[in-house]
């Protein structure tokens, strides 16, 4: 058997419970949930009924087990409450981390989560060694790139690997989880995808399926490394809550942002909250998750950069409507399909910040 245990830390408050619903807890389930969603997201060359078979070898379906054992333990807790998350203190309004991250000082102000610092270990377990890479290659994004739990899209829930424990060398000449000395964070980044994709060679043979969400060719790392993850947050939340808030204006045509163009910010995700008892959101369908995901990851000199990608994928169900209606203000409209002008023009707002990977 090969055993690989991962130390690993939280970078942000991670917001995920146990089968209460409200006692913050990380499970095994959790992380096989996040590992089958990052697997998916890098085979996107693949059809439905090949990717379907592949995943059910690898993670387990209900023709067998999963072919690799995950054991979770905490090692090191610091629980802490929504409404506390920024800490006490502190000068900043942090109004971008607050518009990210607004459903846990508003909504969920009293549920506890894993502050930053908590240490869990995750184990994976496995007799067959390329199983093992495939939860490794999926495990490495999501460590590194992604999040999990309440407002994983947006900045909470990201961790980082502190130590890896791996006797039989499985990840030699293959994958590194923690960033070595004098290696800039867009070489490691760079070199560890690299390794990921030619894992899966086919990725690069585009165009890919478009029936669910894979992982894009390039991504955005913040330039500046930022000393704290609030800070982090903050600049890339700042940039988003301007562009997607708008200006106001008395004169219709002066504003830059209106009820008529709510399927640009439907592009972001949705349901969306309008006018407190209405929501623009999907005819037939409850929610969609938003393709822009962004995650802060931490560099080996302890700064925080902000890391953003748009997940592709169709984003409308076959066969249903964006809707709004409201009683309110006596309006209502359907649109065929979401509007993307504005994470373009998100995206061109962060290049001068960021670097392009």
């Amino acid at each position: 058997m090969k055993t690989i245990t991962f130390t690993c830390e939280t970078i942000t408050p991670m917001f995920l419970s146990g089968a209460d619903g409200t006692t913050p807890e990380l499970r095994p389930p959790s992380i096989k949930g996040a590992l089958r969603f990052w697997w998916r997201a890098m085979n996107g060359h693949r059809s439905l009924e090949e990717l379907k078979a592949k995943e059910d070898e690898i993670f387990g379906g209900t023709e067998g087990r999963s072919k690799v054992l995950i054991r979770v333990s905490t090692e090191r807790e610091t629980v802490v409450k929504g409404s506390n998350i920024l800490g006490y203190g502190l000068s900043n309004p942090f109004d971008g981390v607050k518009y990210l991250l607004y459903i846990l000082f508003h909504q969920q102000s009293e549920r506890e989560g894993f502050n930053k610092g908590t240490r869990f270990k995750i184990t994976f377990s496995c007799k067959d060694e390329n199983y093992l890479k495939d939860f490794c290659a999926a495990f490495w994004i999501f460590a590194n790139l992604g999040s999990i739990g309440t407002r994983a899209r947006r900045g909470a829930g990201a961790f980082g690997i502190v130590n890896v424990d791996d006797k039989r060398n499985v990840l030699a000449n293959f994958l590194n989880f923690i960033q070595v000395t004098n290696q800039d964070l867009q070489s490691y980044l760079k070199s560890n995808l690299s390794s990921i994709r030619n894992r899966y060679p086919n990725v690069h043979k585009r165009p890919i399926t478009k029936s669910y969400s894979t992982f894009p060719q390039s991504l955005y790392v913040s330039k500046q490394g930022f000393d704290s993850w609030q800070l982090c947050l903050d600049n890339i939340g700042s940039v988003m809550r301007k562009l997607r808030k708008g200006q106001t204006h008395k004169e219709k045509s002066k504003r830059t942002f209106t009820m008529d163009t709510l399927d640009q910010k439907a592009a972001f995700g949705l349901p969306i909250s309008v006018f407190q008892d209405n929501s623009v959101n999907f005819k037939n369908n409850e929610r969609r998750a938003s393709p822009v995901y962004i995650s802060v990851m931490k560099n080996i000199n302890n700064k925080f950069h902000w890391t953003i990608f748009v997940l592709e994928g169709d984003f409308m169900p076959k066969d249903d409507f964006i809707t709004f209606s409201s009683k309110k203000v006596k309006f209502e409209k359907e649109w065929e399909r979401e509007n993307r002008i504005l994470i373009s023009k998100f995206l061109e707002e962060i290049k001068p910040l960021s670097n392009q990977i």
